[in-house]
């Protein structure tokens, strides 16, 4: 047998001398005869191999220890013929055939999935301690808790209550009050009879202002004007005829 360091397990027996690899080519193309190969002999030649083949890779011995084990069921499959069923002839040697091209696919298969990217041997991810989010833990014992459950249970909220602050806007009625009060017996413009506020407060009194001025004007009481688009709107005293 050759040296280890050649990585190949060569097998010697009186009908063949040379790889595995090729055995088991020759015994599935049927250039071999497999009634001639001694299976005692080619497992102890393998138990030998593998024990001075400590420091070979993995993947070889897995594969070696299939051919072998392929080589053994095909010599089985000879010597353990089942007897011919309606004078048909056994399809032994096809299923066989079909059963060797598999293994050749899932070899390949194999060898394409080793020749991968693998972590920690082509690539490296992230090394040194990893910062994670910092998340909020209840700090509390069970008697802190039940000694807080009755201030939850009368009412008391879990969080300070805010008091809303109220919208500070002018109503309807407040500015139609405003205007009729106010309302000129020459046209004037309206935005002349809106009271100075700060922001929300004036422009809700413009928006009153000018709701209030229509419903006067709807009945009777006042008039308005607008001569064009975007021009000021007018307003005055209603006057009678």
């Amino acid at each position: 047998m050759r040296d280890v360091s050649d990585e190949a397990f060569i097998v010697r027996m009186e009908s063949y001398e040379g790889p595995i690899e090729a055995l088991l080519e020759l015994a599935r193309t049927q250039r071999v005869d497999l009634e001639a190969i001694d299976i005692v002999e080619l497992v102890r030649q393998f138990e030998t191999f593998i024990a001075r083949a400590a420091g070979l890779r993995l993947e070889l011995t897995a594969d070696w220890l299939v051919m072998a084990s392929w080589l053994t069921f095909l010599k089985s499959k000879i010597l353990l013929r089942r007897p011919k069923e309606d004078g048909t002839e056994n399809p032994d040697a096809e299923t066989l055939a079909f059963h060797l091209k598999r293994l050749n696919a899932i070899k390949a298969a194999s060898d394409a999935l080793a020749r991968t990217t693998r972590l920690g041997r082509d690539w490296f991810g992230p090394r040194g301690d990893q910062q994670g989010v910092a998340a909020a833990r209840l700090k509390a014992s069970l008697s802190e808790l039940i000694a807080a459950y009755p201030k939850r249970v009368d009412g008391t909220p879990l969080l300070p209550q805010r008091p809303l602050k109220p919208f500070d806007i002018a109503s309807v009625d407040e500015a139609i009050t405003d205007i009729n009060r106010k309302s000129p017996m020459e046209w004037t413009d309206l935005r002349t009879l809106v009271p100075r506020a700060e922001g929300l407060r004036y422009r809700s009194n413009i928006a009153t202002r000018l709701v209030a001025s229509l419903e006067l004007t709807r009945t009777g009481t006042m008039e308005l004007r607008q001569d064009a688009a975007n021009e000021p709107i007018m307003v005055r005293k209603a006057v009678s005829e």
